[in-house]
């Protein structure tokens, strides 16, 4: 498995739920071990989730975005470690819940298959030279488009990342994106990786202070927990082609047969050099 994604992982009256706690949480970053009892609903609601995937990793690190923000590609990595030691190391899967959409956002999570920027250059610089790479360089980038209640899973070394507007990368000069009014600019969602040995360094793993029953998932936070698996519904993610279509329709965009093709793009990558694996961004 690389790149997976479900609708109705949640029902909207809990992702109305974890919204609320997500705006409260802030944008820190925190860690909780899911073989514990959960400390708020964001916790008993993301355990729920790895129960059902039976992913047995021992720690999970999660946080949370508000506005449809821009993000580079890039890869999530222990951010302490890497700065200490230069190692680069990956979380074993990376998530996306989707908790509130506007009305006008598409706001899709883009997922290369490339662990560091230097290999979507390399795989850009051999489709051009032998003139025959449409065909061997299929699936590089996955489309993700955002959704109320729909999960996205993918490797943890692949870089990914959100093009706000999402015709960003394809325009000659950069647009900003509205804020407001919320209902239509929103996109509430919360990010968490799993570490299956050791969690990132310096990450907190105290629970924030919210006014929430302190019971197990099955019990204080029974309405948490997500639908079981066999109700949730698979997503036919989209190619490249499903990226400019900003106002085509959103089953259009997740189709195999209408969201795959190629388009020529100028992705900015973050982080610094050794992250990237080249020199220029």
């Amino acid at each position: 498995m690389v790149t997976t994604a479900w609708d109705g992982v949640f029902s909207h009256p809990t992702c109305t739920t974890l919204q609320n706690e997500a705006r409260a949480v802030g944008l820190g970053h925190r860690v909780f071990q899911p073989a514990n009892q959960p400390r708020t609903h964001l916790e008993a609601a993301l355990r729920s989730v790895l129960l059902e995937l039976n992913d047995k990793s021992n720690f999970v690190e999660y946080w949370t975005r508000q506005p449809w923000k821009h993000i580079e590609a890039h890869a999530d990595v222990d951010e302490k470690l890497a700065g200490q030691t230069g190692e680069l190391r990956y979380p074993q899967h990376g998530h996306v819940l989707y908790l509130a959409v506007g009305s006008r956002v598409r706001g899709p999570t883009c997922v290369f298959d490339a662990t560091r920027g230097s290999e979507l250059a390399a795989r850009r610089s051999a489709s051009t030279t032998d003139g025959s790479s449409t065909e061997t360089d299929e699936r590089t980038l996955t489309i993700v488009p955002a959704v109320r209640g729909r999960l996205l899973r993918f490797n943890g070394s692949l870089v990914h990342a959100v093009p706000a507007p999402t015709d960003r990368w394809l325009t000659p000069f950069a647009k900003s994106t509205p804020v407001s009014p919320e209902a239509d600019w929103q996109r509430v969602v919360v990010l968490f990786n799993t570490w299956p040995a050791a969690p990132p360094l310096g990450v907190e793993t105290e629970p924030p202070e919210l006014h929430v029953p302190a019971h197990g998932a099955r019990s204080g936070y029974v309405d948490d927990v997500c639908a079981p698996f066999s109700a949730w519904r698979s997503v036919r993610v989209g190619g490249a082609a499903a990226l400019p279509g900003a106002e085509e329709d959103t089953a259009a965009c997740e189709a195999d047969s209408k969201g795959s093709g190629s388009v020529t793009a100028k992705v900015w990558l973050l982080g610094d050099e050794h992250r990237r694996g080249q020199a220029s961004r």
